[in-house]
Formats: C-alpha cells, structure tokens, sequence
C-alpha cells in the first residue's frame, strides 16, 4: 500500500506545481472578470481532479479507502468543468464552486494524512495542506461577499503555499519510493537464486551441446534453440510476475519475447539456416537489450548488476553479428552462438550464487530483528 502511495509522487508534485503556477497568474493579473476567472481556475481545478482521480484508480487494490480520493478528484473534475464550460457564471456563483472544491480537497487530503502517517515521514505538511485547503474552502463558503479583489489575493496566497508543501511532499514520497524500490529489487532477486541458476545451467547445456556435436542437423539445432528460448522465456515471465517493483516489466517483456521466438521454432521444423539465423539474431537482439536495461536500473541496489549488463551485451553482440554477417558459415555461427551461451550462462550462475549471499544476508537481518 505504502509502495504504491509512494509511486505516485510525481502526481504530488505535480499537482503542487499547477497550483504555483495559478497563484503567480492571479497574483501577476489580479483584476480577472468573472469569466476569466471561471475559466482560468475551472481549467486549474479539472486538471487537479483528472490527476487525483488517476492516483485513486492506480491505487484501488492496495488502498481501501481509495474511493476517497476518488471523490475528491470526481468534485474536481465536475467542478472544474462546470465552472469551464459555464461562461454566464457570476462572482458569487464562482466563489461558492472553489469553496466546496477547496473543503472536499481539504477532508481527503486530512484523511490520506492520518491513514499513512506511521509510513510516511513529513506527513504533518500534507496534513497542513488539507487543514489550509479546507479552511480556505469554509472562508469561501461562509464569507463569500468579502470582495473580489480580496478573495483573489488571499485565493492567490494559499495556492502558492499550497503548492509549495505539495512539491516538498511529491519530493519526500519520491525518496520513499527509492527506499522502497531498492527494498523490493533486493527481496525480489534474493528469491530467484534457483531460477537464475538454472538458467545459466540450460544456457551452458545449450552452449556446449553447439560445441559437442557441430555437425547435427538444422532439425535438431531449430528443436534444441526453442527449448532453450521457451525455458528462459518462461523464467523470465514468471520472475517479471512474482516482483512488485517497476523493473519487473523488463522481465515480462523479455519472458514473452522468449516464449514467442521458442514457440515459433518448435512449431516450424522445416525452417530454412538463414530464417533460423534471423531468429536467433532478433531473439538476441531484444534479449540483449532487456538485460541492459535492467542492469542499468538495478545498478545502484544489487551487487552483481554487471554481469546482467555483460551478459546483455554479449547477447546484443551475437545478435548484430548475425544480421551483420549472416553468411558467415552456419559451422562459425553456431560456434559463436554457443560460445555465447556458455559464457552468458556463466554469468548468470555467478548471479545466482550473489542473490543466494544475499538471500543469508536478508535471513540474518530478519533473525536479528526477531531477537
């Protein structure tokens, strides 16, 4: 719950910067008619609602009190469209739309404050941003006649204080967020100590089964390949699926990349060596790259991240040799290929022996903390 509040930081922040924006605006042009004003502040509070009604949504199966925000964001947005699309709106009309939008914000951002406060450092400032919007929406509401003039300034006053708390908030809940993610990659990788060495051991088996036995058939080589592919896609899925942090997608990505190309080479068995090749060299290519991509967010939260990155570039490199060179020879081909294999199996075993100290390492902080 607290992961997926945390992700949405940059909703915060945001926020808090359209609010900055609107209080330079109105205090920069102060005498705003009516209808400008309805327009420029119906445009702020619909985006706002937009926003906080996606944070509700994208957090619905880790927060039960997301209905909350929802509501919060549909008054915005139903506000904000009002006041946008209703041109013939008077003063007092306007004023009344932003102190029931303001209240409403205020009670949910209370809420959200008091129901993450023993998770979130810093909460009291969200909590002061919702105590600041819902008694500016209850001054609105109860004193709407002070003037025009008056309203705007102190209107102006509060969204860029506002928005300043909200930007500082979406700042903190971004270094949870960090804190959380490299908590998650490391529990994730912990867990996959087996499945990343059998990998690496199906990875050298395909390897040296190339070495071994050079002269087999294309039959047999397209059959061996889309084993290999299906088990490491296959892999790759499910680890992508039993993760909760954002890098888990480059695994699903790569998983489903993998059980296509094996499928398709188990399925086709009368595929000619340059088709095969191009297989092959495409398989390597996204594989490769996915690899890289993933070492490169993970670089900062688990030791060992090089040699995811190695091994992405070796597959990177075998891919653009094949699509390069593919006349090369089928014998030298399938020496590289298996050459590659070996060494990029290699890699992972290495891998999974560093997740599996690290896996001693997180059961002896937790027998620490139990005691």
């Amino acid at each position: 719950m607290v992961q997926e509040f945390a992700r949405n930081w940059w909703v915060v922040a945001l926020r808090g910067l359209l609010a900055v924006v609107f209080g330079l605006v109105a205090f920069a042009y102060p005498l705003l008619t009516a209808t400008l004003l309805a327009t420029f502040l119906g445009s702020y509070i619909l985006v706002d609602g937009i926003f906080a009604s996606v944070s509700a949504l994208r957090n619905r199966k880790e927060n039960s009190r997301w209905w909350l925000q929802l509501v919060g964001g549909v008054v915005g947005v139903v506000i904000g469209a009002v006041a946008l699309f209703s041109p013939g709106l008077t003063e007092l009309t306007v004023l009344f739309l932003i102190g029931g939008w303001a209240a409403v914000n205020g009670v949910v951002t209370i809420v959200e404050a008091i129901r993450y406060r023993k998770e979130m450092e810093g909460e009291w400032l969200y909590a002061t941003f919702g105590v600041l919007s819902l008694l500016f929406g209850i001054y609105l509401l109860a004193a709407p006649l002070t003037g025009l003039l008056t309203i705007l300034g102190i209107m102006a006053t509060f969204a860029l204080f506002a928005g300043v708390l909200q930007i500082f908030v979406g700042l903190r809940m971004r270094t949870m967020n960090q804190v959380l993610e490299k908590g998650l990659i490391r529990t994730f990788f912990s867990r996959q100590r087996w499945t990343l060495l059998l990998r690496g051991l199906v990875a050298i088996a395909f390897g040296l089964a190339l070495f071994i036995w050079p002269q087999i058939s294309l039959a047999v080589v397209l059959t061996a390949f889309g084993l290999f592919t299906l088990v490491d896609g296959l892999t790759n899925f499910f680890m992508g699926l039993s993760g909760r942090m954002g890098s888990r997608w480059f695994f699903l990505v790569g998983g489903l990349v993998g059980i296509a190309v094996g499928a398709v080479a188990l399925s086709r068995p009368d595929l000619t060596a340059s088709v095969l090749l191009s297989l092959i060299a495409a398989w390597s290519l996204i594989s490769g790259l996915v690899q890289i991509v993933t070492a490169i967010w993970v670089r900062k939260e688990l030791d060992g991240a090089w040699s995811i990155a190695v091994a992405g570039i070796l597959s990177l490199g075998v891919g653009l040799f094949l699509l390069v060179w593919p006349g090369a020879g089928l014998l030298s081909l399938l020496w590289l290929i298996g050459g590659a294999a070996i060494l990029g199996g290699g890699l992972q075993i290495f891998l999974g022996f560093q997740v599996g100290n690290l896996t001693q390492a997180i059961d002896d902080h937790r027998a620490v903390r139990a005691v």
